[in-house]
């Protein structure tokens, strides 16, 4: 992934996208998370919530920094897997919560959240590492930090459980497969 986030980087206008696709992912998470808050107001889901919705906001902004144009819609998107990635996530660890006796939202939110989160925090670290050698204006270093919190949060809800940890290790996997798709429409996209 470095190497095509070196390239897209290098052109302003696939920068644009990259980051039109990255506020995508984030507002879909959001999304999400916003029907699950529903039924469990707490503090520190609603912040949660809250912080992805602000990451979504945060990448459009930076197209219109960067003297881009924050178009909305797939063609704005760098990879068409984009739209749906978070809901086959969702898909197959509702698949397997239900296989193993252990489906509610709650737990579905955990499994995806938890794999997502996972990604976040490696691709935008990388994001952030490339951004830094070129001393670009772009800084993900509030972002990384609350991915981060996120992941502890989620880490520490699934370490009493050996179901649920299962079940995270399989929404890895899937993730997984995705992100390699999603990869390979990137370097499509760049052709």
């Amino acid at each position: 992934m470095r190497k095509l986030l070196q390239r897209i980087i290098a052109n302003p206008k696939l920068h644009a996208r990259w980051l039109s696709s990255l506020s995508s992912l984030e507002l879909s998470g959001a999304q999400k998370l916003a029907r699950v808050a529903v039924n469990n107001p707490t503090a520190d889901f609603l912040r949660h919530t809250a912080e992805e919705f602000r990451h979504a906001w945060f990448f459009k902004r930076q197209i219109q920094k960067l003297g881009g144009d924050p178009k909305d819609g797939d063609e704005s998107l760098l990879s068409p897997t984009t739209r749906r990635y978070l809901s086959l996530i969702e898909l197959h660890a509702v698949r397997w919560l239900k296989r193993h006796q252990r489906f509610c939202a709650q737990s579905c939110y955990l499994l995806t959240s938890y794999a997502v989160e996972l990604r976040a925090e490696q691709l935008y670290t990388c994001y952030e590492d490339l951004l830094r050698t070129i001393d670009h204006p772009l800084s993900l270093r509030g972002i990384i930090r609350e991915e981060r919190e996120h992941l502890a949060a989620m880490r520490s809800e699934l370490s009493s459980d050996t179901v649920l940890r299962a079940g995270a290790k399989y929404a890895c996997q899937i993730e997984n497969k995705l992100y390699a798709a999603f990869s390979s429409e990137l370097e499509a996209a760049l052709q």
